[in-house]
């Protein structure tokens, strides 16, 4: 009776840990994936309108 108790303990503890890790991996990737979506409200940025700072090169001969 001994060793099943013994090992009841231990499967409680293993399952303990493992759920444990499961929440701290969720808890990881739903960080990442707020940080990253922060990104992506801000848009595509463009280059502005309007005449450019540096004019193009032209060639020449």
């Amino acid at each position: 009776m001994f060793h099943y108790e013994l090992h009841q303990l231990r499967q409680r503890d293993l399952v303990h840990e493992a759920s444990t890790d499961r929440r701290a991996r969720e808890a990881t990737g739903r960080f990442v994936a707020r940080r990253s979506a922060g990104d992506e409200a801000e848009g595509r940025v463009r280059p502005p309108r309007g005449r450019r700072a540096v004019p193009p090169r032209r060639a020449t001969a």
